[in-house]
């Protein structure tokens, strides 16, 4: 027998989810131990308190059950095929959970509707963990960690070669995430003032040129800022040497490109940054 999950009841015991012969056991404070639910599955996998509702992930058909207080089930998803790996819960409210192997993210309403929120091109949803109400999933394929807001999906970060994501889990504003081959866990607080930039490749115009006109779309919420910077230069590589320096940053679209001097090559710089307890600019 395994216990594949553990979530607190909110009295210091312990709900456990188990399998081969997919049951939920309570675990009192005291220690005594009592069967609540089986379940028509192989394993119960992922578990989710919310309020005095139980929710249950299972294999080997990746089904989706809730357990009210009176220890009533009741089936609200049932794939077929998958495993479910990951539940959280959203700021609205909605019941959020993953499967492998195929990758999906799918949201249960308060009402009951259901909706796919994602699926991945290939391979499964490794794990789930939600910041504030907003769940972040761990792709087994690519090793993406994407963001998931309603259906926009914003990638986090990818894993280098030879490590693949195991886990994610969250504790307050900061998110774990776990690797393997080598063993690694790494964090990031997603709540912490924080600043990154990304070079672009060179651009080649075929010919020396004169840089007209900067233009771009980007969504900035409150507290964050977007800079663009540009160089120009006449070899191939700034390594070569003959590149003028970084142009002063254009925060504003539109604006002309008073800085980078008539050259064959550009390169341009953006730098996208945050105040402590601010969204992410997303571009």
């Amino acid at each position: 027998l395994y216990v594949w999950a553990l979530v607190g009841d909110g009295f210091d015991g312990y709900y456990a989810a188990v399998g081969p012969g997919a049951a939920v056991y309570h675990i009192s404070a005291q220690g005594d131990t009592s069967r609540i639910a089986t379940l028509p599955q192989e394993h119960a996998t992922r578990l989710l308190l919310k309020g005095e509702d139980l929710y249950v992930g299972t294999a080997d058909r990746g089904g989706l059950y809730r357990l009210n207080a009176k220890r009533e089930l009741t089936a609200l998803y049932d794939s077929g095929t998958d495993e479910v790996t990951g539940i959280e819960l959203t700021a609205d409210g909605s019941v959020v959970f993953s499967t492998a192997p195929t990758g999906r993210v799918i949201s249960v309403a308060e009402n009951g509707d259901i909706t796919e929120l994602f699926k991945a091109d290939s391979g499964g949803v490794i794990s789930l963990a939600a910041v504030n109400g907003v769940v972040y999933a761990a792709l087994d394929e690519d090793g993406r960690v994407v963001r998931i807001v309603d259906r926009d999906i914003q990638s986090l970060a990818r894993r280098d070669e030879g490590r693949p994501c195991t886990a994610l889990a969250a504790r307050g504003s900061r998110l774990f995430l776990a690797t393997t081959s080598p063993v690694q866990l790494y964090t990031a607080d997603l709540q912490a003032a924080c600043e990154g930039s990304l070079e672009s490749g060179i651009l080649d115009a075929k010919r020396p040129s004169r840089w007209g006109r900067a233009d771009w779309r980007a969504s900035l919420p409150e507290g964050t800022r977007m800079e663009l910077r540009m160089r120009s230069g006449n070899t191939s590589d700034p390594e070569y040497g003959g590149w003028s320096p970084w142009c002063f940053a254009l925060e504003k679209p539109g604006r002309d490109l008073a800085g980078p001097p008539t050259a064959r090559y550009l390169q341009y710089k953006l730098t996208l940054a945050k105040g402590e307890d601010t969204k992410d600019p997303w571009r």
